[in-house]
């Protein structure tokens, strides 16, 4: 007969078998995944997701892009963007007439939805794809481009490297502390990373874009006008900052 501390050593050593094997087999479905399906399935979800949020915050999309007209007047010559985390060219409707574009994805597989999209923009000069990420982008030069932008982006990078010129942003964040919507982001943190590119749901972005070390920046928290499914990633901020 085991002991009582025997006994609760051996249900212990169970539970953290079985912890440990959880933890091994989503770790494996995850690579699985990323290496296989991800770079087909992701795609296809941003292009629909892109149509989705496109219409619900065409008005704040607008608004914050407008100044893009300002910027390319004060530079006098062809207006040169750097996006991001460009995925399916969701924003290209939103650039001036005789803006160039250079698209930065860490997945090469977004390239041929960025072509398609950049057809029925001929007005715009959309570069090669950059593959590379955020957080490293040594192939784009110094000082090269005029405005930088991101959206939906700062959620799934760690920090923005180099940026120079206007930086023009919309992302998600995280809810307020102990908020019902931080508590549902937390909820459904773990499926929404697995499909949507590791995204994460809580992240504070704004105190993120305060760190890369802006002289100045216009920001505003707002609730997005998203249908019921988006629901964890309703809060928002929005605007621009510059070095």
């Amino acid at each position: 007969m085991l002991s009582a501390n025997m006994l609760n050593y051996y249900v212990a050593f169970q539970i953290l078998g079985v912890v440990i094997l959880l933890w091994l087999l989503n770790r494996t479905l995850y690579y699985i995944y990323e290496h296989t399906l991800e770079p087909i399935v992701f795609p296809r979800i941003m292009k629909t997701f892109a149509r989705v949020y496109n219409s619900r915050m065409d008005r704040v999309k607008r608004q914050l892009f407008s100044d893009l007209s300002n910027l390319k007047k004060a530079v006098g010559s062809q207006l040169t963007i750097l996006e991001i985390g460009a995925g399916t060219g969701a924003n290209f409707k939103y650039y001036p007439d005789g803006t160039s574009v250079i698209p930065l994805e860490p997945m090469d597989n977004f390239g041929s939805y960025l072509k398609d999209n950049a057809k029925e923009f001929p007005n715009l000069t959309v570069e090669k794809l950059v593959v590379a990420f955020g957080e490293d982008m040594k192939d784009i030069p110094s000082e090269s481009v005029d405005a930088v932008v991101t959206t939906l982006v700062l959620c799934s990078v760690k920090e923005v490297t180099s940026v120079h010129g206007k930086y023009y942003f919309l992302e998600h964040v995280g809810g307020e502390k102990y908020s019902v919507g931080k508590f549902i982001q937390h909820l459904v943190q773990v499926p929404w990373a697995f499909l949507l590119g590791n995204c994460i749901l809580t992240r504070n972005i704004q105190q993120s874009i305060e760190e890369m070390g802006f002289s100045s920046m216009n920001c505003q928290q707002i609730v997005a006008p998203l249908p019921l499914p988006l629901y964890p990633m309703l809060p928002h901020v929005v605007g621009f900052a510059v070095k």
